[in-house]
């Protein structure tokens, strides 16, 4: 697999877009984007007065992933859970049809449907509708597309594409590292299919489109992602261990105790990153697990510093981060003469 610095800088800036302002984890049906507006030519239900949420599986490490409704691999399955706004499970009695041949609903049950794609040499669109049974009136409705895989690739993780690299580093990993496959489209655009098998020598499928390497030997070998029956060969590199880790750039050296910060590790063999099991632990914090490799969201306890402890493949490093005090926004209060609508309304005394 080959890289461009572009690239790299991407992914670096998608790491800052995710420390400071996380991503929502829905899609909003029409009726959902058009604030409850019953789209023309339809009879809406007052069930669903905001409309819906589409809650579709993330890709990969989920940069700039909303949990959005994605473009369905030709052949393949996309599954997606039905909310109402405030993230409650929709739960009322329900039917979800496809208008037009891109698609059809292969189940659906208990507010989660799954999406099969047409067998298709060419790109398909229609509307995934969810009405209520009784009368057909429309709870909500969301656009669906459907294209052919073009190929399948070894993808970079976070901290991989944020490492220092020489463009066209190969991918190399040791015994207990992740990777994730893509699924590709033409011009190379990220395609879903959550019925996509990895399957290998020494190869996990830990989730749609990632898997953990086993106990292999080092040097190459070949896992096949099959997706709607096609086979793609992937070819990687094995390696026993790394001989250095490292704390990845997007690592806030200061933290308030009131909020969290995502910190990330780099893993290294000579020259090249190498694909590792992670753990942490932390004096003076929570930690909760991050989507990205190398990577665990950190959230202090109390003023003075945290030390993070990351164990990657058979090393370990300490990093340190200062904690200063919580962060309380200041009220300035406005002119006197900036009155409410309600204030202004009123006479004073």
């Amino acid at each position: 697999m080959t890289f461009s610095k572009t690239q790299t800088l991407k992914l670096g800036f998608a790491a800052l877009i995710f420390v400071f302002a996380p991503a929502a984890n829905c899609d909003g049906g029409d009726r959902n984007q058009g604030d409850g507006t019953c789209p023309a030519g339809n009879i809406c239900s007052g069930d669903t007065p905001d409309g819906l949420d589409f809650v579709a599986p993330v890709i990969g490490e989920g940069f700039f992933d909303d949990g959005e409704v994605k473009i369905i691999a030709a052949g393949g399955t996309e599954t997606i859970h039905l909310e109402h706004t405030d993230g409650g499970v929709f739960e009322l009695p329900y039917n979800a049809k496809v208008t037009g041949p891109a698609a059809t609903v292969a189940s659906s049950a208990d507010g989660t449907l799954v999406l099969r794609g047409a067998a298709t040499s060419s790109t398909l669109a229609a509307d995934l509708r969810i009405t209520d049974p009784s009368d057909g009136a429309l709870y909500d409705k969301i656009g669906v597309s459907v294209r052919p895989v073009h190929a399948a690739k070894l993808a970079l993780s976070l901290s991989e594409g944020l490492a220092d690299l020489q463009d066209g580093t190969p991918m190399l990993f040791a015994p207990g590292g992740g990777g994730v496959v893509s699924l590709l489209g033409a011009s190379d655009s990220p395609l879903l299919d959550d019925s996509l098998q990895l399957t290998g020598t020494g190869i996990t499928q830990s989730s749609w489109d990632r898997f953990v390497v086993g106990s292999l030997p080092a040097g190459s070998h070949t896992l096949t992602a099959t997706s709607a029956g096609t086979a793609f060969p992937l070819t990687f590199e094995v390696a026993a261990a790394p001989d250095r880790l490292a704390v990845s750039s997007v690592a806030a050296a200061t933290v308030a105790v009131d909020s969290a910060s995502l910190v990330c590790f780099q893993s290294f063999l000579g020259a090249r990153y190498i694909h590792v099991k992670w753990s942490f632990s932390a004096d003076n914090a929570d930690l909760k697990d991050a989507a990205f490799e190398g990577c665990v969201t950190v959230s202090p306890r109390a003023v003075g510093q945290v030390v993070l402890h990351a164990h990657g493949g058979t090393l370990a490093l300490d990093t340190t981060i200062t904690v200063t005090a919580a962060q309380h926004l200041r009220r300035t209060p406005a002119p006197r003469g900036s009155l409410g609508d309600r204030a202004a309304a009123t006479p004073a005394d």
